[in-house]
């Protein structure tokens, strides 16, 4: 039981924490923006599928800038990391396309879409990004 709480105490550094609360603002602006862009869309008479593709788009652009500028501090190396960041992203949005689509053919209103689109990336993209995408800059 020491043994696990000691190890736990190890992964709990302030630069850790500091690490989660970088990635925390990153991940709120940048739904802000899929939100603000998706919901716009739908407003302006563009389909969910449409609105959300586009909105897509450009919160992952500004995610792969803040994440990687802002909290987890990689400098160059836009290769291996663009790299990553493009295959990890293709898994969470391919999955969060089939949330998308299935609310919407279960009826569901758009703006109730884009919340629960919402809450599923920001989650699934700090448990690969952290474990993978970004994992020799944990270190940083």
């Amino acid at each position: 039981m020491k043994r696990a709480a000691d190890g736990l105490k190890a992964l709990i550094t302030v630069d850790t924490v500091r690490k989660l609360m970088r990635y925390g603002l990153v991940g709120v602006i940048c739904t802000l923006i899929y939100l603000l862009i998706g919901y716009a869309g739908t407003l302006a008479g563009l389909g969910v599928g449409l609105s959300h593709t586009i909105a897509v788009i450009i919160s992952l652009i500004a995610s792969y800038v803040g994440q990687k500028v802002f909290t987890f501090r990689v400098s160059d190396q836009h290769a291996r990391y663009g790299t990553r960041f493009l295959i990890a992203t293709g898994g969470i949005v391919l999955a969060q396309f089939v949330l998308v689509f299935a609310l919407r053919e279960a009826g569901i209103a758009p703006l109730l879409i884009f919340l629960a689109s919402s809450l599923f990336y920001p989650v699934a993209s700090l448990i690969v990004h952290w474990s993978w995408t970004f994992r020799t800059s944990l270190s940083n």
